[in-house]
């Protein structure tokens, strides 16, 4: 039995069977390759009270093997900076982040160097939490190497106040 198809529904199949034909999509039952490893991922995360209440959080990251992250002050106002944020918790409060020095790194696809940073980087934060309470956060990021961009996301992670 044949059925009639309208013009655009003809024209998708034929697009979807040639990409498959092609490599771009899996043909009948093929599976779509293991995601790769992170590029960014957590190494540790370490709390000490301080004066007046207040708690310092060192996060150390680790920036995959030929990717970089742009700076939290890219060089370059269309680059998407690291950013950190502090989900609200009862009684936490971000007061101030203390980021490295970024590294000046000349790519394949930039006239200047970017500001980025790469292999593992410190941030440090001071805020205020009671004693005890669990920290959850947001590293915001584009992960990047010398030839394409990844899409921005977040890396999550938390800390438990001493």
């Amino acid at each position: 039995m044949c059925k009639a198809f309208s013009k655009s529904a003809a024209a998708a199949a034929l697009l979807v069977c040639g990409l498959a034909a092609l490599g771009f999509i899996p043909a009948g039952g093929a599976q779509m390759p293991a995601p790769a490893a992170p590029v960014l991922k957590l190494l540790s995360a370490h709390s000490r009270r301080a004066a007046a209440g207040r708690v310092r959080l060192l996060l150390r990251f680790q920036v995959a093997a030929g990717f970089h992250v742009n700076s939290h002050h890219p060089n370059s106002a269309y680059l998407i900076p690291t950013t950190v944020k502090l989900l609200p918790a009862p009684g936490a409060r971000l007061l101030k982040q203390t980021w490295p020095p970024a590294e000046q790194k000349k790519l394949s696809f930039s006239h200047r160097p970017l500001a980025v940073y790469s292999g593992i980087f410190p941030l440090r934060l001071l805020l205020r939490a009671p004693r005890g309470a669990t920290l959850r956060g947001q590293l915001g990021y584009q992960a990047c190497n010398d030839r394409l961009c990844e899409p921005p996301t977040h890396l999550n992670f938390q800390a438990k106040v001493q």
